[in-house]
């Protein structure tokens, strides 16, 4: 009888001793397409503002903690912005402007969606220029009971932490809330290649209004995993709503 490779081997004696977890629930598909790419420069500009200091609460499925935890908006956590409970349970507000290190150009930020910088095609506007962005799609926390006041840097390491992501709800459509320093409107068409595949790239289309403050948007993807330049579209969300603080 032919010998099991090792991490097969191993793989059967774990499974002996205790049941694997499920895996996590696939996410469903936001309905997209051709037409919403090719005719999103010529519909009306999408927008998603939700004010100066935004208030987000839900629940983090499987989340397990001893104690309530704070959340931020970094790691190690500096600006705190809200609590998740032990059930999973979270409220977190953001704050009326961003970490002044967090912001750039909204020029430059939308072209970070497209990823790549060699553009074929490239009818991005900006208006005005000078606007700066900054987003927040991910919260941190620590899944412990731990204080933090109990950890001393100079001996020890950092604590465990986890990303959270409240936003997320299509496997296809990204969320995230984005900061703005003034009123800004944002058109164009990026189509961008990498410059180190064969054939790889990204087609971004984006038509959207932001007002001064906190905006929600998705970036669409193309859903098909077949093609080499997928089609992303940023409009306003579609996912999540701000509460009532």
């Amino acid at each position: 009888m032919p010998r099991l490779p090792l991490l097969v081997a191993l793989a059967l004696a774990l499974s002996g001793c205790r049941s694997l977890p499920p895996p996590p629930t696939p996410l469903p598909s936001f309905p997209v397409s051709d037409a919403d790419f090719s005719n999103a420069l010529t519909q009306a500009p999408t927008s998603s503002p939700v004010g100066l200091s935004p208030t987000f609460q839900g629940e983090i499925a499987g989340w397990k903690a001893a104690s309530a935890q704070p959340i931020s908006l970094e790691w190690p956590q500096v600006n705190l912005v809200g609590e998740i409970q032990t059930t999973g349970l979270y409220r977190a507000m953001l704050p009326a402007q961003p970490p002044a290190t967090s912001l750039k150009s909204m020029d430059s930020y939308i072209r970070s969606i497209a990823i790549y910088s060699d553009c074929s095609v490239d009818t991005l506007v900006v208006s005005p220029a000078t606007s700066q962005a900054g987003e927040v799609n991910l919260f941190t926390a620590r899944p412990s009971a731990v204080s933090s006041a109990a950890i001393k840097p100079q001996t020890s390491p950092l604590p465990n932490f986890t990303f959270l992501n409240p936003f997320q709800r299509y496997e296809n459509a990204h969320e995230q809330a984005i900061y703005v320093s003034e009123d800004t409107t944002v058109k164009g068409e990026l189509l961008c290649l990498n410059r180190y595949s064969d054939g790889g790239g990204s087609h971004l289309f984006v038509n959207m209004t932001f007002a001064k403050g906190w905006n929600l948007a998705t970036t669409v993807i193309e859903p098909r995993r077949d093609i080499r330049i997928p089609k992303m579209l940023l409009r306003g969300g579609v996912a999540v709503s701000p509460v009532a603080p």
